[in-house]
């Protein structure tokens, strides 16, 4: 590198520019030959399509439902809670990582609590009173 860091950028720049320029003449010439019309220099990356949006996830319970649901009868470890919701049915919003959506709502939901290391509602939760 020369000792005028501005200098070396204008060298690098104009030699980057003359590859620039050779590339478009080939491809001009590529495009003669195969009897194509030269695109403008705008042109040729192809335009954006644009994507179909994927509809919300719609569940007919909510996450912390459906948990209450299979641990109402038994205390459950978070994967076997897991592979239960998947049973019922459940779709997660994010398929890469249901475990922590799981995590999230036995630490977040007040209807769980931990006995013995396995989720299970409350008592309060499962004897509301009326």
């Amino acid at each position: 590198m020369t000792a005028n860091p501005l200098k070396e950028f204008e060298r690098l720049r104009e030699a980057m520019l003359r590859r620039k320029a050779e590339i478009e003449a080939e491809l001009q010439a590529l495009e003669g030959v195969l009897g194509k019309r030269p695109l403008p220099a705008a042109r040729l990356v192809a335009p954006a399509v644009p994507r179909e949006r994927r509809k919300p996830v719609r569940n007919a319970m909510s996450l912390g439902d459906a948990v209450f649901s299979v641990t109402k009868d038994a205390p459950l470890s978070k994967e076997q809670i897991l592979s239960a919701v998947m049973r019922l049915g459940y779709r997660f919003l994010d398929k890469a990582w249901p475990l922590e959506e799981v995590s999230s709502v036995l630490q977040t939901d007040k209807r769980f609590e931990i006995v013995n290391g396995k989720y299970a509602p409350t008592l309060t939760a499962l004897f509301p009173e009326a």
